[in-house]
């Protein structure tokens, strides 16, 4: 079973980067990024994360566009997708326990699987699959970005240690302050059925 693919990941004294998975792995995982069919459902996961989310989605598009530019070594998974990682399971009986993506972003989506799309907020709800019979089968393909590479692109695409070397004891204060906002801000990116209503109104009178 090949081993899950993270294309872009980011961490503590760490820079992004696009992940090596060894020779042998590679040729598989570039050849599975560049299969049609997995090419189709990460454009139509995205899509679908744009019209149902469409501040949020253009919150991750702005920040991972920002982020490829910063640094032209940095290659996107898929050409029609906002998402920075993939990851491929082939089971042959994915499982998940219960849990919550706590290195991405508290409020951003990710999406899986193929044939079921599910959009969600994995570091802020639980969420997990159920078994299945020994007869049956499962797979499972995830995008996904991780909290740091928005953090990375907040702090000037530098490490945290640069960012805050320097700045003054009120500078921090007001570091500290857009930080307890945070929530805030990821609450006003969601969008009620009723914006939405508004958005597709406002578009068809523009056509």
């Amino acid at each position: 079973m090949l081993p899950e693919r993270w294309m872009l990941t980011t961490g503590y004294g760490k820079l992004p980067g696009n992940l090596y998975h060894g020779k042998t792995n590679s040729k598989e995982l570039a050849a599975l990024v560049s299969h049609p069919s997995f090419k189709r459902i990460a454009g139509f996961a995205s899509n679908a994360f744009r019209s149902w989310a469409p501040k949020l989605h253009e919150y991750y598009r702005m920040h991972f566009d920002g982020l490829l530019n910063s640094n032209p070594n940095l290659k996107r998974n898929f050409n029609n997708s906002v998402w920075a990682a993939a990851a491929f399971n082939f089971g042959p009986q994915t499982c998940t326990f219960r849990h919550r993506d706590f290195a991405n972003l508290p409020f951003g989506w990710c999406s899986f699987p193929p044939g079921s799309t599910i959009l969600l907020p994995s570091a802020a709800i639980a969420h997990s699959n159920t078994r299945i019979a020994d007869y049956e089968t499962r797979c499972s393909f995830t995008q996904f970005s991780a909290g740091g590479l928005f953090r990375w692109s907040s702090h000037g695409y530098q490490k945290d240690a640069d960012y805050f070397k320097g700045m003054s004891t009120l500078d921090k204060e007001g570091v500290a302050l857009e930080n307890e906002a945070r929530r805030k801000l990821g609450l006003s990116l969601f969008t009620t059925l009723e914006q939405l209503q508004e958005m597709h109104e406002m578009d068809a009178r523009m056509v």
